[in-house]
């Protein structure tokens, strides 16, 4: 079967809908790209509900379209990872109706906000690269928060720019989430870290080939490091 819809992806990371069909559970055993969409989806979701205190809701079917505009459809080819905090934007219900698509060109673009700054850390090129920025660790709602931005070249193709977190031994990552153009986003830093770095203290972004592998391509554009 295809890759399973961004709705479906959300609806069962979520619990906002039916679990998994025989099918879908058969493809998600198999499918090692659409599991870890539904795992890196159900911990952004869980850190959505528990920041917020709200209770999550099914969206209007108008945020679908939206989303589908947003990310250029679905299909058999893989979709890039920037739908996911789309996704999240949709399963926390905080785009309904007519205001859906700028409800979620609002939450991929987000940053700032309120909250306690504990560390920051500018983001410089790495060699034959170029860009810059800067990071800051922010504790909001009792969790944890990476507030991102940074001046990069347009990503060419069906590429695109990614946030890690790096642990001190080099091996060790997160991927935190797809960097939208506007170079400016937050991101709520998944369980374990959510309470403490542990280490994980070099903010890099990397551009990312639309090919379904989650892992890191190798290639960093800028890095810096938080102050422990």
């Amino acid at each position: 079967m295809e890759h399973l819809s961004a709705e479906r992806i959300a609806a069962i990371a979520s619990d906002l809908g039916p679990g998994p069909m025989a099918a879908e559970a058969g493809h998600l055993a198999r499918c090692r790209a659409c599991s870890d969409d539904v795992d890196e989806l159900a911990a952004v979701t869980s850190g959505v509900r528990d920041a917020s205190g709200t209770t999550l809701r099914p969206p209007h079917p108008d945020v679908w379209a939206a989303i589908d505009a947003e990310v250029g459809g679905r299909g058999a080819t893989r979709r890039p990872r920037a739908w996911l905090p789309v996704a999240v934007a949709a399963a926390a219900g905080l785009v309904v109706g007519a205001g859906a698509v700028l409800g979620v060109q609002a939450l991929r673009d987000g940053g700032g906000g309120s909250g306690t700054v504990l560390a920051r850390t500018d983001l410089a090129a790495l060699p034959g690269q170029s860009g810059e920025g800067s990071a800051e660790l922010v504790r909001a709602s009792d969790a944890l928060q990476l507030r991102v931005h940074a001046s990069l070249q347009g990503s060419p193709g069906a590429e695109y720019h990614e946030v890690w977190l790096i642990n001190s031994d080099g091996k060790r990552m997160y991927a935190l989430g797809v960097l939208p153009s506007s170079g400016d986003a937050s991101y709520w830093l998944p369980a374990p870290l959510d309470q403490q770095l542990d280490g994980y203290s070099t903010v890099d972004i990397s551009l990312e080939p639309d090919d379904g592998d989650t892992a890191h391509s190798q290639l960093s554009l800028v890095r810096g490091t938080l102050p422990g």
